[in-house]
């Protein structure tokens, strides 16, 4: 007695196109004789090919690869950003796809499947470097190059930018959350920063870090000193007031003394 239905070869459910029939699954306890089951190919630009039970692609429960759910269904031609899609490449055994790109520059590269799909990447490396020389430029239009990136104090003063400006940062909440600023004329200026910094504060002790008098102001002039580390904590901003007996005992932790605690019941 045939079967009701069955699905034949070259049957498209949603993504999946059937490339074989009549197949069975491996015996179980609920289903002693198997199961029917179609090898299918997926029409995605990866072109994965899977054995897949004949109920679920009749149900809809199996409707491709998973490139649905990924969002990475990218086809011939498409165009992101500055890239159009040429063709899929898989390199070795690699299990990550690639596809081939040819970039408005006229270069062609071989970039990650996903990465394209999500725009993470938008071009072979061209957009990227016009930014860097857009960013580069004075309002004039004026190339001028500050170089400070290798002098000391320039990561202090990338630093200040990020938590000040960049949500993202977790040490945001503590300082721009805050309302915590860094002085106009530094926040694109580097030079302008490091040229303060020495004219005012010297050379950085060792064991010092920049610290703010004033932890309810921002990086401003007047506001900055070199501070070791103890006296920093001692400058932080207190979750609520502190007893004088919480003060003392913390401020003798903080200078590395051996203090006796004693908690009294009739406090």
């Amino acid at each position: 007695m045939g079967r009701r239905n069955p699905v034949v070869v070259g049957q498209v459910f949603h993504l999946w196109t059937v490339v074989r029939a009549g197949l069975r699954t491996l015996p179980t306890k609920t289903y002693p004789s198997g199961q029917w089951a179609a090898l299918c190919r997926c029409s995605c630009l990866e072109g994965v090919e899977r054995l897949v039970l004949e109920s679920n692609l009749r149900s809809g429960q199996s409707k491709s690869c998973g490139c649905i759910k990924r969002k990475y269904v990218v086809s011939v031609g498409e165009i992101y950003g500055r890239l159009e899609v040429l063709e899929l490449c898989r390199v070795g055994q690699e299990r990550m796809v690639r596809v081939r790109c040819s970039c408005s520059s006229r270069t062609v590269k071989l970039l990650l499947l996903c990465s394209v799909a999500t725009g993470r990447v938008q071009s072979c490396g061209c957009l990227g470097r016009e930014l860097s020389s857009q960013r580069a430029r004075g309002s004039e239009g004026i190339f001028h190059k500050h170089g400070m990136s290798n002098h000391r104090l320039y990561n202090t003063w990338i630093g200040i930018r990020e938590r000040c400006y960049n949500p993202a940062v977790r040490s945001y909440i503590s300082y721009g959350a805050r309302g915590i600023k860094m002085y106009e004329e530094w926040r694109d200026d580097v030079a302008a920063f490091v040229l303060w910094m020495e004219q005012n504060l010297g050379p950085c002790p060792s064991g010092f870090s920049l610290d703010r008098i004033d932890n309810n102001r921002g990086y401003v002039p007047g506001n900055l000193r070199w501070a070791t580390a103890l006296d920093q904590r001692r400058n932080q901003r207190q979750r609520r007031t502190l007893t004088d007996d919480e003060a003392f005992v913390l401020d003798c932790m903080q200078s590395g003394l051996k203090v006796a605690v004693t908690l009294f019941d009739d406090r």
